[in-house]
């Protein structure tokens, strides 16, 4: 679970943050992510601050962002699918916060 001050730094960064978790796996649902390189500049998406797929935390997004970043997969997650690429050691030590910024990095 994330404490309030980590959520509240988060909406900072995307309003309306919110925790979901499935299969003993929490994510942080992020609605209307400000991405330059996805149509329309906004994107939804999903951090997962712990351990996912082989990556210790992961940032899925509601549409692929290609061509940033690399070997683009499909995940099926809350009864969606949700789109990430290989980006690693973006560590769970991590303020959430931070860990979203180390992620959105890779896109630039």
């Amino acid at each position: 679970m994330v404490d309030d001050a980590a959520m509240d730094e988060l909406r900072t960064l995307c309003p309306g943050a919110q925790e979901k978790a499935e299969g003993g796996v929490a994510y942080i649902y992020l609605p209307h992510l400000k991405l330059a390189c996805v149509p329309g500049g906004s994107a939804e998406a999903l951090l997962c601050i712990q351990a996912h797929s082989g990556y210790a935390t992961r940032l899925f997004f509601s549409q692929s962002a290609a061509p940033k970043g690399n070997n683009w997969t499909t995940h099926q997650i809350l009864s969606r699918t949700w789109h990430t690429w290989s980006w690693r050691d973006v560590p769970a030590t991590l303020r959430p916060a931070e860990i979203l910024l180390a992620h959105l990095d890779a896109l630039r």
